[in-house]
């Protein structure tokens, strides 16, 4: 009689994982100090950091949120990684996602990401200021790489509301939300950033009082690319003012569908960015005078929806002698090199941002850990450069003569019914091809063919095939290979 299959739900994955292995499932209320000696970290159910309540992730450390599951944080969370010791915070496999992290205002400090891999969520971060406070949210995101995202990578939202106070007026607050995110990379998410305004009103025996919520993050050196969405949406609900001002400065945003949706109640900067070969790159709706200055589009069907005809048409040159428009917008190819964002020494991108650099939030390195303004074209004049990277001469980022130090590690559980974890470090960044092949030499999987920054990382093999067809039980071979550099491990599945 043929056995029946058993279906592994990914509640019983994170106990079964817990259970062979050194890891702390968790859940309920969660505070305190998560150290690498502990990880990964599961958790299992529906959480929460309670208000004045700290928790405090080590760099190292993986965090795996189950399927559906939402970590709700009224206090503070500090997820602070480093560039060699990044924080994971995964799905337990590709095939589910968890809910979201959700952080609130609070009055005892600001909630830090630095160094994070987010992936397989609904929304990876979903940050609301909706409290009783006319304070600001200064949540940070830096330097984290967010990807596999349903909704957004980051929802930020701010709402005015009301607070009864019996039979006197009532007290009206006008929350702020002022997120700082710099060099991230979004990639596959249905939409990169979207921020949210939205008020309330208060019927009272004159008429209706109103409150209003503010939405004014600062976004630079960020990269988005293969979004289907939108790499910066703005959105408002049924009330609000025009007070909100973001800044989206020095981002490179490729392949998208539409790189900037700006709608009315806000009046947003955007300077020193690359647009290339999206559907659309600026979209502005309303009558505010959204800013648009020394920008690159380049292969978009569509640059402006609602600017004026002055923008895209080439009336001017630039420093570097290149045709642009009243804005210095330029129009050419930015050259980037097979190594994305970067660009190569003949790029128009090259020195030519905004020379007024007091304005521009920009942080003392790029995504790429480079210094942020240096004189790339060796004229004796450091200009910003447009886009997420800074081109220095002296710089190289992926040329090695030998890739030492690149670490494939054993997969877990091995061997497997369902799906492993496959986890591998780089000390620098390079291409990297993670590919499964079978005993007879074929190649069954590509799971990463792409460059990748220097880091920890960890991905998940379901048991598929490029088809998504579960593969036969057996042994099969995972190997890691770049330009210089071949390590293999053996992987087993089990069957069902």
């Amino acid at each position: 009689m043929k056995p029946k299959c058993k279906i592994i739900t990914s509640f019983q994955l994170l106990l079964i994982w817990s259970a062979v292995s050194a890891q702390t499932p968790v859940s309920g209320d969660l505070s305190g100090t998560w150290n690498v000696e502990g990880s990964p970290y599961l958790i299992t159910s529906n959480s929460t950091v309670p208000e004045k309540k700290s928790l405090i992730i080590n760099p190292g450390v993986s965090v795996i949120i189950g399927e559906n599951i939402k970590l709700t944080v009224s206090g503070i969370i500090n997820a602070v990684g480093t560039y060699d010791k990044p924080i994971t915070i995964a799905a337990p496999n590709e095939n589910v996602s968890w809910d979201q992290i959700q952080i609130g205002y609070s009055a005892t400090g600001e909630s830090k990401f630095h160094y994070c891999h987010i992936s397989g969520a609904v929304y990876a971060l979903h940050l609301i200021n909706s409290t009783f406070s006319s304070d600001t949210m200064e949540n940070e995101v830096f330097n984290c790489r967010i990807t596999r995202c349903s909704s957004a990578g980051i929802l930020a939202q701010a709402k005015g509301i009301w607070k009864s106070n019996g039979m006197s007026a009532p007290s009206a607050y006008k929350p702020y939300i002022n997120v700082k995110i710099h060099n991230c990379d979004f990639t596959s998410v249905s939409n990169g950033i979207v921020i949210n305004v939205d008020g309330s009103r208060w019927q009272h025996s004159f008429g209706y009082w109103y409150t209003y919520g503010n939405a004014s993050p600062v976004i630079t050196g960020n990269t988005f690319k293969d979004i289907p969405g939108v790499a910066f949406k703005m959105t408002a609900g049924t009330l609000w003012e025009e007070k909100s001002f973001p800044a989206f400065i020095n981002n490179s945003i490729t392949s998208c569908d539409t790189a900037i949706l700006a709608i009315t109640p806000y009046d947003v900067i955007i300077k020193n960015n690359i647009f290339s070969d999206n559907n659309t790159g600026i979209v502005r709706t309303g009558t505010k005078s959204t800013n648009a200055y020394f920008n690159c589009f380049y292969r978009n069907t569509t640059n402006f929806v609602g600017f004026p005809s002055s923008y895209g048409s080439l009336a001017l040159v630039n420093r570097n002698n290149t045709p642009c428009d009243v804005g210095f917008n330029i129009y050419s190819d930015p050259l980037f090199t097979d190594s994305y964002p970067d660009l190569s020494q003949k790029s128009p991108c090259v020195d030519a941002g905004t020379a007024d650099t007091t304005i521009n939030f920009l942080q003392l390195k790029d995504i790429m850990n480079n210094d942020r303004i240096t004189d790339g074209d060796n004229d004796g004049i450091p200009f910003v450069d447009i886009g997420a990277f800074e081109y220095s001469k002296s710089v190289s980022i992926i040329e090695y003569e030998e890739d030492k130090g690149i670490c494939l590690n054993r997969n877990f559980p091995n061997p497997f019914i369902k799906s492993t974890l496959i986890s591998y470090e780089l000390p620098r960044q390079t291409f990297l091809k993670l590919q499964i092949i079978s005993l007879h030499g074929v190649l069954v999987k590509n799971i990463v063919n792409e460059v990748q920054p220097q880091g920890k990382y960890s991905v998940v093999w379901n048991g598929n095939d490029e088809n998504g067809r579960s593969v036969v039980s057996g042994i099969y071979f995972c190997i890691l290979s770049c330009a210089n550099h071949t390590e293999c491990i053996k992987v087993i599945k089990l069957p069902q």
